[in-house]
């Protein structure tokens, strides 16, 4: 449904805007914070979309409550694969950075 995916599109671009955030000034404290933080946008925006777009769940606040409940066992498995990943991809460029600074200062 284009609706749903719209939402699932903004919480994608939310994310972006906290990793950007990231980039201004990284650090390990920062890394959890923004891995935590993107996680938890997509939880709460693209769970908030089941709600309005389908009729799975009442549209009454104990039917938003009961999408957050049931979705739950799901968001574990999508911080831990986050911070898995994350920590690769930044991991990695942190050290291709720290390689490549002295391979330059050996050159020098």
């Amino acid at each position: 449904d284009a609706g749903q995916m719209s939402v699932v599109y903004v919480s994608y671009a939310l994310t972006l805007l906290i990793g950007m955030l990231y980039a201004k000034k990284p650090s390990l404290f920062a890394f959890a914070g923004v891995t935590l933080g993107g996680t938890a946008v997509f939880f709460l925006v693209s769970n908030f979309a089941l709600w309005p777009f389908y009729n799975q769940y009442p549209h009454t606040f104990d039917g938003i409550i009961e999408s957050y409940t049931l979705a739950l066992p799901f968001v574990k498995n999508s911080l831990m694969s986050n911070m898995l990943f994350s920590a690769i991809l930044f991991g990695s460029f942190e050290m291709a950075k720290v390689a490549v600074t002295k391979k330059m200062a050996l050159a020098n």
